[in-house]
C-alpha cells in the first residue's frame, strides 16, 4: 500500500473512507447542485417530467405539510 492510500480491512481506514465518502457526497449534493433536474438534463439523464408531463408532481414538502395538518392521502390504497 502506497501512501495516501485508505485500507478499508482496518477499523480506522473504514472510518476515514466513511467520512471522505460522505463528505464527498455532501459536496456533491448541496454544494456544487448535482442533484438538479438542469444538471441532470445536462449529462443526458431525463426527468419524470419528461417521461411523464400530464402527471401532476407533488414536492415532498407539500406532501409532508399535508399530512401534518391531516389534509394527506395514502399513498397506496388496499
Amino acid at each position: 500500500m502506497q501512501r495516501g492510500e485508505i485500507d478499508p480491512t482496518q477499523s480506522d481506514g473504514l472510518v476515514v473512507a466513511f467520512k471522505v465518502i460522505s463528505r464527498q457526497c455532501g459536496f456533491s449534493w448541496g454544494v456544487s447542485g448535482d442533484n438538479t433536474p438542469e444538471k441532470a438534463r445536462e449529462l443526458g439523464y431525463v426527468t419524470s417530467n419528461d417521461l411523464w408531463p400530464e402527471m401532476e408532481f407533488v414536492r415532498y414538502r407539500n406532501f409532508l405539510r399535508d399530512v401534518v395538518e391531516g389534509r394527506g392521502e395514502p399513498v397506496y390504497e388496499d
